[in-house]
C-alpha cells in the first residue's frame, strides 16, 4: 500500500471515531439536560417571583 491509500484509510478511521464520540456527547448532554428540567406546575410562587425579578434586571441592565 502506498501513502496515499494510508492516509485516505486513516482519514475515514479517525472521520468515524470523531462522528460517533460526538453524537454519544449530545445524546449524553440531552438526556442529562431532560433530568435537570423541573416542570413549571412544581414551582413554587417565590420561585416565580425570583424568575420575574431577575428578567427584569436582565431587561434594566440592557436599557442601561
Amino acid at each position: 500500500m502506498n501513502l496515499q491509500n494510508n492516509m485516505g484509510w486513516l482519514f475515514s478511521v479517525f472521520a468515524f471515531v470523531t462522528l460517533f464520540a460526538g453524537g454519544s456527547f449530545v445524546f449524553i448532554g440531552d438526556n442529562a439536560s431532560q433530568s435537570e428540567q423541573v416542570p413549571f406546575s412544581m414551582l413554587s410562587e417565590a420561585d416565580v417571583d425570583m424568575i420575574l425579578a431577575v428578567k427584569e434586571e436582565m431587561n434594566v441592565a440592557r436599557i442601561q
